[in-house]
């Protein structure tokens, strides 16, 4: 093939149809070759690298991911014990803590090792499935994070507060000072605690600046183990006794037999299994605890690693509060386990201070879920330079960029000082000055380019005059793109970064404070939305993507009857409940 002279006048050579030849400066060349350097006014791209350079280590990473898992579903195992039976609700809290395990290295291999999954469960649902895939993500981990970013507030309205009542006015009911009469508006209060600590956490963009916190959070799970355990040990007839006599019941647990406590079966374990499933499930924060780890640590082995001690500690402090608070209470044992003890315990009270800086600490975590799923279901989809929504689209779709791409690396060898790049297009898919026709592009690109707009390209561009440079510079860009950073398709530039966050503070802050219990509904939420995202959807990603297995089939089985029978069930508990 005969080269064209410098002025582009030359005439095209014969070769393939739909062959067109392209003029490239050496100089274009390589700068198309070479990635160009960032420059110092560009603070978006600046931001950018400073995410990607920094990360957790992996004993950060466990702390950060046990926060995950440590909730206000370890807290409620006491009453679910007592509605199942002592030695079945055992084995199922170990159960359900080892398939939860199984599950989270499951998603997160897919996610590592699928072609464009990209390291997203929303991606790794639409490489699966499309996007009926990603949208089942999408909105099974939106219901779960927004139910748990409610349920953490609550927990926060029904304790800190009072703790703090019974811990310096011993629960007295006289009125006392402004301070006394201040602490009685648990829904001031609330929202005083949640805008000044909760808001600021809720405004960073990842999980690795909260690696101490998250540490503290776990101490302070652990503070409340031991303060339970160590009540159980003091004293545990004086607790019966002033519950029993707080409701009006003289019996006593301690004089039931072991076998009723223990070895039977009772009736609630179909309503319970919303509470044991809630108490592990963390695939809604996977990616971004797996995110946070330093680049060079984001293998699978070393996720296997951070899961298993995650997962191992929060199954501990989980067994140890429920099955101690059980043997405090026996049958009488309730769902929130500090409403049981008496107010007179100033051990409780700093307990109940405890599990309020917990929630405190672990709202963030859920919460940047939820942002990140608002942000892909309002602009994942038209988010045409991002790598989720468009690396498995680019597989399917025309070669034009791919071929361009590999003609333009084949330059490298070449030590002429003009050389020409072969541009390939198809004969439906007309691709001038990198503009392509609007009957080629999909409808959320057409408005980008109107026909009046293109057909003017089309009339001043010369296709054997156009250099790389002018290309790239004249590929529209997504419409999406100026609400995103560079290179990033979940993270908007910070006025609409603080503008949502704001505004999804604001609205799980109201409905916590203005709801009087949450209980029931978290329950149908953990049933039917939990088991959709920890067993159900990694199953079915597993045989789509990797074909058959047992432990994908067990997976799925276990995930789809809880799924099935708990919402069911939970839902009969609801309606009863209501009347």
């Amino acid at each position: 093939m005969t080269p064209m002279d410098d002025t582009g006048g030359g005439e095209q050579q014969d070769g393939p149809p739909n062959v067109v030849l392209v003029e490239v400066s050496e100089e274009a060349s390589s700068s198309a070759l070479l990635p160009q350097p960032s420059t110092s006014s560009d603070h978006h791209q600046q931001e950018h690298i400073s995410l990607v350079e920094e990360g957790s280590t992996l004993v950060n990473c466990v702390f950060n991911f046990t926060n995950c898992i440590i909730g206000a579903g370890s807290i409620g195992l006491g009453g679910a014990i007592a509605q199942t039976g002592g030695l079945c609700s055992v084995g199922c809290i170990i159960f359900f803590g080892a398939l939860t395990k199984v599950s989270l290295d499951m998603v997160i291999a897919l996610s590592v090792e699928i072609p464009n999954a990209n390291n997203s469960y929303e991606d790794l649902g639409f490489v699966a499935f499309g996007s009926h895939g990603k949208g089942a993500v999408i909105v099974s981990k939106t219901l779960y994070s927004f139910g748990c970013l409610i349920a953490y507030i609550v927990v926060i309205k029904d304790n800190f507060a009072t703790a703090w009542l019974d811990l310096i006015f011993g629960g007295s009911d006289t009125d006392g000072s402004n301070v006394q009469r201040w602490l009685e508006h648990d829904d001031i209060i609330t929202f005083v605690m949640s805008a000044t600590v909760i808001l600021p956490l809720c405004l960073l963009r990842d999980m690795s600046p909260l690696s101490n916190l998250s540490m503290m959070s776990v101490l302070a799970m652990t503070a409340i183990v031991i303060i339970v355990i160590y009540i159980f040990v003091a004293n545990p007839d004086h607790v019966r006794r002033d519950h029993d006599h707080h409701n009006d019941d003289d019996d006593d647990g301690a004089s039931s037999p072991f076998h009723q406590h223990w070895m039977i079966v009772k009736p609630g374990l179909w309503e319970s299994l919303g509470t044991f499933v809630f108490t592990f499930v963390s695939q809604h924060t996977v990616h971004l605890a797996y995110g946070s780890l330093k680049p060079s640590l984001r293998t699978v082995s070393n996720w296997k690693y951070v899961s298993t001690v995650s997962l191992s500690i929060s199954t501990i402090v989980s067994l140890t509060v429920g099955v101690f608070v059980y043997m405090t209470f026996w049958d009488q044992t309730k769902s929130n386990l500090f409403e049981m003890y008496p107010t007179s315990f100033a051990s409780i009270s700093i307990a109940r201070i405890l599990l309020c800086v917990t929630m405190l600490l672990t709202f963030p975590l859920p919460f940047f879920t939820c942002r990140e799923m608002i942000i892909l279901s309002l602009l994942g989809r038209t988010s045409g330079n991002n790598d989720t929504t468009s690396s498995t689209e680019e597989t399917t779709a025309t070669p034009t960029t791919t071929t361009r791409a590999n003609t333009i690396s084949s330059l490298e060898d070449n030590n002429a000082s003009e050389i020409h790049a072969i541009a390939t297009t198809t004969a439906n898919n007309t691709n001038i000055g990198g503009i392509e026709s609007p009957e080629s592009l999909s409808d959320l690109e057409q408005p980008l380019l109107s026909g009046q707009d293109w057909h003017e390209k089309e009339e001043n561009s010369n296709p054997q005059e156009i250099s790389i440079d002018e290309e790239t510079s004249s590929f529209p860009s997504s419409p999406s793109s100026r609400f995103l950073l560079p290179n990033q398709h979940n993270q908007l530039i910070l006025p609409y970064h603080v503008s949502l966050t704001v505004i999804l503070w604001g609205v799980t802050t109201l409905l916590a404070i203005i709801a009087p219990s949450l209980g029931d509904v978290l329950d149908l939420i953990g049933c039917a939305t939990g088991t959709v995202i920890a067993f159900v959807l990694p199953s079915l990603f597993s045989f789509r993507l990797k074909g058959y297995s047992h432990l994908a089939a067990f997976v799925l089985v276990i995930g789809g009857i809880v799924g099935i029978f708990g919402t069911f069930y939970s839902t009969k508990q609801l309606f009863v409940d209501l009347q």
